[in-house]
This record gives C-alpha cells, structure tokens and sequence, in this order.
C-alpha cells in the first residue's frame, strides 16, 4: 500500500549539469537539489509555470501566473496609428527622419513606466524527519514534463511529482511514500512582498495581494485559494497561517487563481478538491513527434 500526498495548484532557462538518461528517453537529471533559481526544473502549460527545486525536507516550488503585473494596464493604439505609420514611413524614405520621427510619435499612446511581471508566489512542503536522506536523485522527463524528486528517509522510499496540466488547468505536487502513514507535511503558501494569507476552514489557505511598486504603480490584484483533503489522514489549519497533514495516506490540495474583475481565471467545470483528485500526468508518448503535445 502506498500513502500519498496530493497538491494541485491552479494558478505559475539555464540548467547546469544536466544529463540525457534512460532508454530511449530524454531526461535532465540531478544528484542534489537545485541552490538557485536558475537550477530548479521548469514546468508549465502555457498559463501557469513553477520551477521545482527538488528540496527534501524542505521543498520550494515558485509559482507563476501570467497576468500577475504591477503597473496600469498597457494603453490601446490611437485611432490615427495606421495613417501615421504611412505618413511615417513616406518620410522616412524620403530622408526626411525628423519628420518620421516626430509623426510617429505623436500617434503612439504614452509610455508606461515602470511597468514588471511578478512572481504569484511559493508553495512551501515541509516534511518531518528528513535530517538524513539517502539515495537523492531529480529528474525533468521531456516526454511526459513530470519533474521527479526521489530520496529515501529512515528507509522509507520518498517519490515527489509535479506536472502540469492544461486540460484541468491546475499545477499538481503529488508526493508518495511506500509505507502506509509515513507522511507528515507543513504546506505554506507566501511571496516575498504584498500579499495576505489567512486560512479557509479547516482544510485551505487564501492569499491575496496586488501587484505593485512599495505602494505605488498598482497593478494586477489576485487571490489564490489553496484547498486540501486528506484520506485517511488527519489534516488541521496552523496559525502561520498553513495546514498540517498527519500520518497521511491521501492529501490534496487545489489553488486557484483570479484577478482583477473576474473572481477565477480560467472557469473551471469542477470543483478545486475533484479536479485534484482527477488530475493525472500524461502517459509517457509512443510517437517521438508528439514530445511537444503537453
């Protein structure tokens, strides 16, 4: 029997040392988790991204969302930009560059500044009793996207999977153990600046926050919703704020994402705690020419 621990985000390169492993498969692969941002595992559906830094007792997984920007949104064109442009480029080719120049110019809408993408945040694990790992090793398979972090505690074999599905449209964490009970986990969910979590019950956290600069070029505000269940495990919310798993055999968690006008970006047909419990990695692929179908 095999007790599991199961998040699903909904939501979000230089890899040094990688390697090609396995028969017939391409794999980056690692012997010790990733020290920097650049070092960590990509992965992604187009909307959301994490990068996966293999931590052990420990685990960072950055979270990204493509919409999360401090800054006012960037302006529509003038009406008049398509007659500028040809009265621009009239000039220019008749050497007359000022002119171009100043056309051009006054057509465009004003520059936005500074205006910058941030990150959504950090899903923190933090697994108990985890001083003395054996048998590390972490992987990014390129036919399937399923970055894999395996080590062993105390015997007990650790197996940790995050991919990404554009079908669901959630980020899924799912963290295995090969002795029934053996998993006891802390999840957090914070960023470095401007952001708010508070728990949901007894079994979610939401956080909340907007993108900006030191208060100032308010941007994007968003709300992402971390929500977990446990079989048969016991699971309670922390001060922190976080939740706790304890001797879990199931844990799963779902975050969703929102922003400005619309409360969840992209609608989905089910709820958080279904579609982490349904979401499953791609089989690995047969036909070489289908590796980019993720």
């Amino acid at each position: 029997m095999i007790s599991r621990c199961f998040a699903c985000l909904l939501t979000c390169m230089t890899l040094s040392g990688s390697s090609l492993a396995g028969e017939g498969t391409l794999t980056l692969w690692y012997d010790k988790p990733a020290q920097r941002w650049e070092e960590a595992l990509p992965v992604g559906n187009g909307r959301l991204g994490a990068m996966v830094f293999g931590g052990i007792g420990a685990e960072r997984i950055q979270l990204n969302e493509e919409t999360v920007w401090a800054g006012p949104p960037v302006p529509q064109p003038h009406d008049g930009i398509r007659q500028a442009m040809t009265e621009s480029r009239e000039a220019w080719f008749a050497g007359d560059f000022a002119t171009a120049h100043k056309v051009l110019q006054a057509a465009l809408p004003p520059r936005i500044s500074p205006r910058s993408y941030q990150t959504l945040g950090d899903l923190h694990l933090k697994l108990d009793g985890a001083e003395k790992p054996e048998n590390y090793h972490r992987q990014l398979d390129l036919d399937t996207a399923i970055a894999t972090t395996r080590f062993s505690i105390d015997g007990v074999g650790h197996v940790r999977e995050v991919f990404c599905t554009a079908v669901d449209q959630v980020l899924v964490v799912r963290h295995s153990a090969d002795e029934p009970g053996a998993l006891n986990m802390e999840v957090l969910l914070d960023r470095p600046v401007d952001f708010e979590t508070k728990p949901l019950g007894n079994d979610g956290l939401g956080m909340t926050g907007q993108a900006q600069h030191g208060g100032k070029h308010l941007g994007v505000k968003w709300h992402a919703r971390l929500v977990a269940t446990t079989s048969p495990g016991k699971m309670a919310v922390w001060p922190r704020p976080s939740f706790a798993a304890r001797r879990a055999g199931t844990q799963s968690c779902g975050t969703a994402t929102g922003r400005r006008k619309s409360p969840w970006s992209p609608a989905r047909k089910r709820s958080l705690p279904m579609t982490c419990r349904s979401a499953r990695p791609r089989q690995r692929l047969a036909a070489p020419d289908r590796r980019g179908d993720h």
